[in-house]
């Protein structure tokens, strides 16, 4: 018997897999992923059933979604996880190479004498230092040690006894610099590398402001280890900025804020900020080392992403980088606000009034009390959201203004939820203040109206979507909402010069079009966002 697909949201049936992809996307505005995970899911992807954390995959509607991504499935079960078959094996290849039979391909060859090995260590070793310097990787054992560590502890002890039983020797013991050209290579670069640091000797902080103050900085406080260290907090006299260093940038006598060292919108950000007469320091590594923080408010413990359209492109940011990074920060007791380049750009009023809001520094007060709220007509509800939200206006079916001596500060707007889990719930689609503004209780009031309109439509509660690009909720949980999950990161398509939503870039099965080959026809790529919180308020 044939598939058939069947509409969660209506009553659409269809044999013909195409159809049913254009009918999710043209009436519902969804596409078959988010459809199921929306319907099947609770609205919450799965993750590989391995427990690596990873999303499963996606095999279409007609699948769903895998148990395991590829291979991760020996990680539960395997034979090769069973101690009889893993000894066998170690026979037979031991036997075998004895025999002569079997050797591994590089046995002998070395960097100096393969170019397949040489090219092989490069690009592993350019690699490495790009995900180390991102925080993409973390040593497992960062802060660790034999006292608070169990496993370190066993392997220390394992490898002291097998030295001290001759089971274990080092590779370089009886060799020297005349008997082996690695030990004479890296002997050289010891000794070059020992000569510029005056033979190891680790300068005093009159030594380290010595070399400085020529080129223009000051240090703050003294957290040199080693010239390569990130340790300095300096501040350069020409522009007052305070940066964290290592004397080896520092040689060069370059100021991240003064020079090109950073994006044209993160200095124009940075010098906003500094304009708010609070402290700053840019390209902070200081709060979540290794990684690198725009421009951090140590007095607010409070961080600001600048995150440009090509370099956090997915050509060089993955799905979940500004994810981890905002958690990251937030593990710290601090937060995070993530500024795309095109909303720098094209809605700075908007973005620097959400600054002034997270510093608490607004320029006008007007209490919710003071406030009449009155439903808007479309025009009313279009124009404001269009020049106070950041994500601009969207569809509603009802709206509210909060209107101060004729002028409205603050507005609320309701839907209908797309997926079917929340049909019995209205969706906050838009709450926003007018840039400038801070209304206190102003989300409490309309809550309240929009609340009473819902419960005389007997709707069993209000559901609302946080970007946690922006903050987590707590406003909302503050007026009665509980947090209850999070979405999947959010993406939209970019040119480098502006943002396009999701489904402006589709597959085309019935032309033969896949979604890559469609975005390489608009010369576009997908951008990662972070996740929403989904937040829900019960009547009941």
């Amino acid at each position: 018997m044939a598939f058939v697909f069947s509409c969660p949201q209506c009553s659409f049936i269809s044999r013909q897999e195409p159809r049913f992809l254009d009918h999710l996307r043209e009436l519902h505005a969804l596409s078959d992923l988010e459809a199921y995970v929306s319907n099947f899911c609770e609205g919450i992807s799965p993750s590989c059933k391995c427990g690596c954390g990873n999303a499963a995959p996606w095999k279409g509607w007609k699948f769903g979604f895998s148990d395991f991504i590829r291979g991760h499935n020996a990680r539960v079960s395997s034979s090769f996880s069973d101690p009889e078959v893993i000894e066998k094996m170690k026979e037979s290849r031991r036997e075998s190479r004895e025999a002569g039979d079997w050797k591994v391909w590089n046995s002998g060859l070395s960097k100096e004498s393969s170019k397949v090995l040489q090219e092989a260590a490069e690009k592993k070793s350019r690699t490495l230092k790009e995900k180390y310097s991102s925080g993409e990787i973390v040593p497992w054992q960062l802060g660790l040690n034999k006292e608070n560590s169990e496993s370190i502890k066993r392997a220390s002890d394992t490898k002291i006894r097998k030295f001290s039983s001759g089971e274990l020797k080092q590779w370089n013991s009886g060799l020297n610099k005349s008997t082996c050209e690695s030990i004479r290579k890296a002997a050289e670069k010891i000794s070059k590398q020992y000569s510029l640091r005056e033979a190891g000797r680790r300068l005093s902080p009159e030594e380290v402001n010595r070399r400085i103050s020529p080129l223009g900085f000051s240090v703050i406080d003294d957290g040199y280890t080693s010239r390569k260290s990130w340790g300095l907090n300096v501040v350069h006299l020409a522009c007052g900025t305070k940066q964290l260093r290592s004397l080896y940038s520092l040689e060069t006598g370059l100021c991240v804020s003064c020079h090109n060292m950073t994006s044209t919108g993160q200095r124009e950000i940075e010098e906003f900020v500094r304009s708010l007469g609070v402290d700053v320091v840019c390209s902070s590594r200081s709060v979540i080392p290794p990684q690198e923080i725009d421009i951090w408010i140590p007095s607010k413990n409070f961080g600001i992403e600048f995150n440009g359209l090509y370099w956090h492109s997915e050509k060089f940011r993955e799905k979940g980088y500004h994810d981890r990074k905002s958690m990251s920060v937030r593990g710290c007791g601090g937060s995070l606000l993530h500024i795309f380049e095109d909303e720098w750009k094209n809605k700075r009023d908007i973005v620097e009034s959400m600054i002034q809001s997270r510093l608490g520094i607004l320029e006008r007060k007007v209490g919710a009390r003071t406030c009449q709220a009155i439903e808007l007509n479309t025009e009313q509800r279009r124009n404001f959201f269009s020049s106070s939200h950041i994500d601009g206006d969207t569809r509603s079916l009802v709206s509210w203004g909060l209107f101060h001596n004729g002028e409205m500060v603050a507005a609320i707007s309701l839907r209908t939820p797309q997926h079917k889990k929340w049909k019995n719930f209205l969706e906050v689609a838009r709450f926003s203040t007018k840039p400038g503004f801070s209304v206190p209780g102003g989300l409490g009031k309309l809550m309240r109206v929009a609340s009473e309109y819902a419960q005389e439509r007997s709707f069993s509660g209000l559901l609302t979507y946080v970007d946690q690009r922006h903050g987590t909720g707590s406003s909302y949980e503050k007026v009665g909402f509980e947090l209850v999950g999070t979405t999947s990161p959010r993406f939209w398509w970019t040119d480098f010069f502006k943002r396009f939503n999701r489904f402006s870039i589709r597959a085309d099965k019935k032309a033969g079009i896949t979604e890559k080959q469609a975005a390489a026809e608009r010369s576009a790529s997908k951008i990662w966002g972070n996740s929403n919180s989904i937040l829900v308020l019960n009547f009941s």
